[in-house]
């Protein structure tokens, strides 16, 4: 029988830089292409940590499911210090998967002085939190953290080198 590994977290990160890169090269579903490379990255960066998890400790699985520890407990079981920058897109990312994941109805509004003349032009360019958060140079920054997280996660725990790190598994799997 063979065998494989399969890393969902390079598969995902893979994802969020595909939907980016569609996203900039097509305006037509742009915005949803930047959810959904948000919701990668962050999918991604939960992957890594629970792949390092089950590395470090073979309980890790039930530990999570029974406990349901957040990020930052699963960061520091690891012994991670997310610190600066990476802390800080490391927060932005989880907070913009939370309102994805956790979704609510929202109004959103905006003051027009003129309504009967502006009323057009003002409902094109309301933005919800979620979207004024998530421009597409900002998500294209995200992405790239998101990486950067990963990296830095690995660099403290387990070590893989940068090709094993990204890699999307080993054996006969093979993605373009």
């Amino acid at each position: 029988m063979d065998y494989f590994t399969y890393n969902t977290y390079a598969e995902n990160i893979k994802a969020a830089e595909h939907f980016v890169s569609m996203a900039q090269e097509h305006s037509l579903g742009q915005r949803w292409n930047l959810v959904a490379a948000v919701a990668f990255s962050a999918f991604s960066i939960e992957a890594f940590i629970n792949h390092v998890g089950k590395e470090q400790d073979d309980d890790w699985h039930e530990w999570d499911k029974i406990d349901r520890p957040n990020y930052e407990q699963k960061l520091k079981k690891l012994n991670v210090n997310l610190n600066g920058e990476l802390k800080h897109h490391f927060a932005e990312l989880f907070q913009l998967r939370d309102m994805i994941a956790h979704g609510r109805t929202i109004s959103v509004s905006k003051k027009v002085r003129k309504p009967q003349n502006n009323l057009k032009c003002a409902m094109g360019n309301l933005s919800s939190e979620f979207e004024s958060r998530t421009t597409l140079s900002k998500v294209n920054i995200l992405v790239a953290e998101a990486k950067n997280v990963i990296a830095f996660i690995n660099t403290e725990t387990i070590c893989l080198d940068k090709n094993k790190l990204w890699s999307i598994g080993n054996g006969s799997l093979r993605t373009s």
